[in-house]
């Protein structure tokens, strides 16, 4: 019960050193789903863009969003993405804020396990059935903070060096 209070809460900051094989369809890196079920955070790349989804508590993934800026194949890069309930997202690469968005509502909780790697909706049509879809590439560190991290702090942890 205490590993799962420490996945759902008000305020979550993800990070991840990434360096991906291929940008060209959904690959997944840290998530609160093995199924497909409502979840507080599900960071991916699809097309190459960052991709954040949470949902509220009525299902309604009301805190969804993609980046303007992409994903570049075969070199190292440096995600980070913060929730806040009823705040909204805020998307960084390399250090930078790439995307900032507004929403409301309570952040989903579910008992789902930490899933590093892979995501329970492929996205794409052809990929029947539709999942899972897996990760291809390197990761380096993972962190994963119970707080919305400062963007001097993300700055500091892009700043800290390529795995």
């Amino acid at each position: 019960h205490m590993q799962q209070e420490a996945f759902n809460q008000r305020a979550v900051t993800i990070s991840a050193w990434i360096k991906p094989e291929a940008v060209d369809r959904r690959q997944a890196f840290v998530g609160r789903r093995f199924s497909e079920a409502s979840a507080p955070f599900i960071l991916s790349i699809h097309e190459g863009r960052i991709v954040f989804e949470a949902a509220e508590t009525s299902g309604k993934w009301a805190y969804n969003v993609r980046s303007p800026a992409v994903v570049k194949p075969g070199q190292w890069q440096h995600l980070a993405a913060v929730i806040e309930e009823d705040k909204g997202v805020r998307l960084y690469l390399s250090g930078q804020e790439v995307l900032r968005s507004e929403a409301k509502g309570k952040l989903a909780a579910n008992s789902e396990p930490l899933v590093i790697g892979r995501e329970a909706w492929a996205a794409n049509p052809s990929d029947a059935p539709r999942g899972p879809t897996f990760y291809r590439g390197l990761m380096g560190p993972i962190k994963i903070w119970a707080r919305a991290l400062e963007a001097q702090e993300i700055a500091a942890e892009c700043a800290s060096g390529k795995p």
